[in-house]
């Protein structure tokens, strides 16, 4: 066994210099429990059980990521921790799903499709067309309203509508804006409209049983000229004129009669219809915004940075001086 702590020392007469040095043999922490694929035996490949299939392999994996691990992964690493219950959700239940009849319902349109030569024909030369309309109606029943609600997350909406409450869209709401005639500009989930399109009042669609009673909000988050948390609401359930709202409010008072199902925003820049709205319809001044940086984020200084440029030293200093050219 190699000694921990090694040192050796070349010396010679006058007219050699003195040569030193040293290291240093730490031992690795054993892992907290079995690493993963350890009980595999990797001398011996061509003995191991096959999978031969996908879902079988899909089934092993899906079960082995259920089972608890002493290890963290990747996303747990990374991934920020969060009180459940910071986030209420103050949405719809999530839909009754019958395991059985979902499986059953699977199973019978799998095996339509096998009976279908021509389906199976198409499949096999990769000419099938399939129909979008049909895929999109799937998704929104289906993983859409998730997908939404992670948008709407990233975006930062439930925190600034709803003091950090959240829900799952699941009324699909269909937005669009007339251009011209002809042409439509619709709303997905943060795609760009300008403040030309959006000029007139959109037109909105959405499934409801009959003599169902909805509300329908446009607001504006960041607009607001003299509050900075407060919004404009251009129309509520009716056109109305622009006045101060808060959308957390509103819903605070009227909680008990009303529950967010659906949900469709857009991201809007300046153009020249801007300039002309200030200065004509309301008779003001256009007013400038500027936007404040957040200072840069610069990790811990090391006492030591090893192999760093010399502009490493300009990030932690009291001074706009650079160093970089002075020594």
């Amino acid at each position: 066994m190699a000694a921990p702590w090694w040192r050796a020392v070349l010396c010679g007469s006058r007219g050699w210099r003195g040569f030193s040095t040293s290291a240093a043999l730490s031992r690795r922490t054993p892992p907290l429990g079995p690493m993963p694929n350890e009980d595999i035996d990797v001398s011996n490949l061509h003995r191991l059980k096959k999978y031969r299939s996908f879902d079988r392999y899909r089934r092993q994996a899906e079960q082995e990521a259920r089972e608890p691990h002493w290890w963290r992964t990747y996303r747990e690493h990374f991934r920020e921790e969060s009180d459940p219950k910071d986030k209420i959700d103050i949405g719809l239940p999530p839909p009754k799903v019958f395991r059985t009849q979902q499986l059953l319902e699977r199973k019978r349109v799998l095996q339509e499709l096998r009976a279908n030569v021509e389906e199976e024909r198409a499949a096999r030369l990769r000419t099938t067309r399939i129909s979008l309309e049909a895929v999109r109606a799937e998704w929104e029943k289906t993983c859409g309203p998730y997908h939404k609600q992670r948008l709407a997350e990233y975006y930062g909406l439930y925190r600034d509508l709803l003091g950090g409450a959240t829900f799952v869209p699941r009324v699909p709401l269909q937005v669009a804006y007339a251009v011209g005639e002809h042409d439509l500009m619709p709303v997905y989930h943060g795609n760009e409209v300008t403040p030309t399109e959006a000029a007139q009042a959109p037109e909105v669609t959405y499934e409801a049983d009959e003599g169902s009673m909805w509300t329908l909000l446009l607001t504006n988050l960041d607009g607001h000229l003299l509050e900075p948390d407060a919004e404009y609401v251009h129309w509520l359930v009716y056109q109305l004129a622009q006045r101060t709202f808060h959308t957390f409010d509103f819903y605070k008072k009227h909680q008990d009669a009303m529950t967010p199902a659906g949900l469709a925003f857009f991201q809007c820049r300046w153009d020249d219809s801007v300039t002309h709205v200030f200065h004509h319809l309301l008779e003001m001044r256009e007013p400038v915004f500027e936007f404040v940086r957040p200072p840069p984020y610069h990790p811990k200084q090391k006492r030591f940075p090893h192999r760093e440029p010399l502009r490493y030293l300009d990030r932690y200093r009291d001074s706009h001086e650079p160093t970089y050219g002075i020594y």
